[in-house]
């Protein structure tokens, strides 16, 4: 039987239920069932209109007098996909009555389907992400716990052929991560007339802000990690204590990963200085994509994101994907409310991630601080003075 038919099945049996309930005196639950067949009703005109989809696909889809577009069936299927959402955020559809398998959250509202989660992504291309720079985890629960090496030293152990060697449980070292994914998210108003536009892409109107925020958010709490870092003590208060740190501040193991973590003003210290022929030390990449010092991609923050005190410059040298682990619980959550927006005539959306920032490796970064009122080298002096 068809899905529209079981539904006009249903619509007809809450009917009959109704002016039963009507003629026995009980309105409460009559106006119950009525909710009901107009939920019921936006289901049918969705199973309908998939139905009307699936007569129009050609029975031999290698029939050359009717081509199908090689999207087609994504692009009918993300269509009615997000229709059903929008029902079901809005409250006109129950998720009983959904033809797709879309995911209710836990802690209320629906998961974001994969496609609009997808558009909702590209909007942060263009953003400045330090996650891309953090070894990034994958999760399907809120918390829980994860193996992780703890000494990076070791060696493979040696077996004998016969397999008779034995391995010394007790040297294996391994330790537990616990992480527990904190919930963060923004509350967007959306106009009720965009609402009642069944075709509406909701990643539309939150992708671009909740995409910035979130990775705002992300950012600080990645920068919070960093600021944890173990300290790397100056000898010249120029950039040769930046090479130092990288020379002698972090394992060699990890050195090949790393990248030089700085605010506009660090930025601009390392941008104006020049070697005594007036060569820039910094050089851009061939494709135009970033800058790097002594082959080490310099990453750029604003000043409010890592504050300068007086002349201190701060630098967080070294491999934070070693550092850092990033513990995705992946997906969008959103919900809405209509009472809050009533005097607006707008409905108020809740949207949320949840992840963790968790520090695995505390010796693969260290923090540098570079007064440049207390330059002691020389090196450093001739070269500003190129620059100036």
């Amino acid at each position: 039987m068809k899905k529209s038919m079981e539904i006009r099945n249903q619509i007809d049996a809450k009917i009959k239920e109704a002016e039963n309930l009507n003629n026995a005196g009980d309105t409460a639950k009559a106006d119950e069932c009525i909710k009901a067949i107009e939920q019921l009703k936006v289901a049918l005109k969705l199973a309908e209109e998939q139905e009307e989809l699936e007569k129009e696909k050609p029975k031999d889809p290698a029939d050359p007098a009717e081509p199908e577009p090689a999207n087609k069936n994504k692009t009918n299927y993300s269509a009615k996909q997000r229709k059903e959402f929008n029902a079901l955020v809005t409250g006109r559809i129950e998720p009983q009555n959904a033809s797709l398998n879309i995911h209710s959250d836990e802690d209320g509202g629906y998961l974001i389907p994969e496609d609009q989660y997808n558009e909702i992504k590209e909007f942060r291309r263009d953003l400045n992400e330090l996650k891309n720079y953090c070894t990034v985890y994958q999760t399907k629960t809120n918390k829980g716990k994860m193996p992780i090496e703890v000494e990076a030293k070791d060696k493979l152990y040696d077996f004998d052929d016969d397999g008779t060697a034995e391995l010394d449980e007790h040297s294996i070292k391994f330790g537990q991560m616990s992480f527990s994914c904190k919930a963060v998210g923004d509350i967007i108003p959306i106009s009720n007339t965009l609402l009642e536009d069944e075709t509406a892409k909701l990643s539309s109107y939150i992708g671009r802000r909740f995409a910035k925020k979130s990775v705002r958010s992300e950012n600080a709490d990645i920068l919070t990690a960093l600021a944890g870092a173990k300290a790397f003590t100056p000898t010249t208060n120029d950039y040769h204590d930046i090479i130092n740190a990288l020379n002698t501040g972090i394992p060699s193991g990890v050195r090949k990963g790393a990248v030089i973590l700085t605010n506009q003003s660090g930025y601009n210290y390392l941008d104006n200085l020049e070697d005594k022929t007036g060569r820039p030390l910094l050089k851009e990449l061939a494709d135009g994509t970033g800058v790097v010092f002594k082959g080490k991609e310099i990453v750029v923050v604003d000043d409010d994101d890592i504050v300068t005190t007086g002349n201190k410059l701060k630098f967080y040298v070294g491999n934070i994907a070693e550092y850092l682990a990033f513990i995705d619980r992946q997906g969008i959550v959103v919900a809405t409310s209509e009472h809050a927006g009533f005097t607006r005539n707008a409905t108020l959306m809740r949207a949320i991630e949840r992840y963790d920032v968790k520090v695995v490796d505390s010796k693969a970064v260290v923090a540098l601080e570079i007064d440049t009122t207390k330059v002691v080298s020389e090196k450093a002096v001739s070269a500003e003075v190129v620059s100036e």
